[in-house]
Parts: C-alpha cells; sequence; structure tokens
C-alpha cells in the first residue's frame, strides 16, 4: 500500500523544480516585454523629437538666410503630441560652413528630462546669392 500512496502524486521536490522552471520561464517573458516596452518609448521620442526639430527648420527657412545669427544659439518649446520639447538651434557651430550666405545649424530636440532625443545638421545658403525674403 506503500507504494501505491507514492505513486498517485508529486513529490514536494518535483513541485518546487516545476515552480522554479515556471517562476524562470515567466520571468523572462516579463523582461522581455520591459524591454520592449523602453524600446518603444524611446523610439516615440526620437519620432517625436524629430518632428520637433522639423517644425523650427521649417519655420527658419521662411526667413532670408542673412536674418540668421553667425553665432550663438536660441531654443523654444514645441509641443508633438502629449509631450514639449525643447528645440536647442546652435548657429555656425562649424565656422568652415558659415559665410555671409550661408549658415550651419545644429538644432536638437531635448525631452523633459532634458535629455537629447534628436538632433540634426544642416547649412541654409541663398543660392541665388541675392538676399531675398522667402516669397518674394
Amino acid at each position: 500500500m506503500n507504494n501505491h500512496a507514492r505513486e498517485q502524486g508529486f513529490t514536494l521536490i518535483e513541485i518546487i523544480v516545476a515552480t522554479l522552471i515556471i517562476s524562470g520561464a515567466v520571468m523572462l517573458v516579463l523582461q522581455a516585454l520591459t524591454s520592449n516596452a523602453a524600446n518603444n518609448n524611446r523610439s516615440d521620442s526620437r519620432t517625436e523629437g524629430a518632428t520637433a526639430i522639423e517644425r523650427v527648420l521649417d519655420q527658419l527657412k521662411t526667413r532670408d538666410v542673412t536674418e540668421l545669427p553667425m553665432t550663438g544659439s536660441a531654443q523654444q518649446q514645441v509641443v508633438v503630441g502629449r509631450n514639449t520639447y525643447t528645440v536647442k538651434v546652435a548657429y555656425c557651430t562649424i565656422t568652415a560652413y558659415c559665410s555671409p550666405e550661408a549658415r550651419m545649424l545644429r538644432v536638437s530636440a531635448l525631452d523633459a528630462q532634458s535629455r537629447e532625443v534628436n538632433f540634426a545638421e544642416t547649412i541654409y545658403a541663398n543660392t541665388t546669392g541675392t538676399t531675398k525674403r522667402a516669397g518674394q
């Protein structure tokens, strides 16, 4: 009868081992889900930061290049979706690319924690050699 009783259920050791295996698998799945969510948040921030930068660059394109400073920087707040980004524009960070008719810009988007989430570098130039306002 003792032999028959032993064959009817699981031993405590078997239950503990099975619980550890299942717990390990659940932990791996949760870690993967958490990592995926963090990657999605970073990706969303980079995309929204790029959108904020694009909006500022679009505003700057409407101005004549000669109106833009040769040195220094400026910043403004840009709302994209439910987030606000500080967009900083640094003028002529590489002076070799600046002239009376051209400006090199480095534009960066910072999140609410002042972390740079994206940036762009570009050169604006008057292509005709004359200074004219956009639309004239």
